[in-house]
């Protein structure tokens, strides 16, 4: 029988998406974009952290006791929210361990909390390893092997979403984004971004706006 010590019974939401339903029927709604771009991302696996993973667990409780029809389109409506966070993780990378200790979980959400939410400062190596409460060689060995890349590629991931978010929702200068991404040096940015995306931020923006001429 289950005592007063007995561990948490976890509780789990499957939510089954029509494929065809999102890729061929609606995409020529405004905003499925963002939409088809996480279910791409999610074919190898990812995982919510910090308010993103708060709202998800809210939204799909609430989601559960509606009718088919509303399910759908308040489903597409969290996806769409979940994606402009941007506090998420690729799971599908190699050297990715699924199963972790509940500590080693709690200390990697706390590093990707603090990169998500402070991505816009100035962040070392050396911040994110006493976060975790490792020296930085132990630090970066034990990222790599969660998340199959070095932190520092991973915050630099992390602010070119930002920045591309940003790009196509607002219209600051590049100069202003990059600030607000974490690089105080345009042209470090530019190259970021251009190693990232392929194509550099104003280029970006054009692109995302329709426009092919400056």
């Amino acid at each position: 029988g289950a005592g007063a010590g007995a561990a948490r019974r976890n509780k789990a939401i499957v939510v089954h998406i029509p494929l065809e339903l999102l890729v061929y029927t609606l995409p020529g709604l405004s905003g499925m974009d963002t939409v088809k771009s996480l279910i791409a991302e999610a074919e190898a696996g990812i995982r919510f952290t910090g308010l993103a993973a708060k709202m998800g667990r809210e939204k799909l409780s609430e989601l559960h006791a509606l009718p088919e029809l509303r399910r759908i389109l308040g489903l597409i409506a969290l996806l769409d929210d979940l994606w402009r966070t941007g506090e998420w993780i690729r799971l599908g990378s190699a050297g990715y361990t699924p199963n972790l200790s509940r500590k080693t979980e709690k200390r990697l959400d706390r590093v990707l909390y603090y990169m998500h939410t402070a991505s816009r400062n100035s962040i070392r190596l050396a911040d994110l390893a006493g976060i975790a409460d490792m020296n930085e060689t132990a630090f970066s060995r034990f990222f790599q092997s969660r998340t199959g890349k070095p932190p520092i590629t991973y915050l630099n991931e992390v602010r070119i979403r930002r920045a591309c978010r940003m790009l196509v929702n607002s219209s600051d200068p590049v100069g202003v984004i990059a600030q607000n991404c974490g690089y105080n040096n345009q042209a470090h940015f530019n190259r970021q971004f251009r190693k990232y995306i392929g194509c550099p931020p104003a280029a970006y923006r054009r692109l995302r706006h329709g426009r092919t001429t400056p």
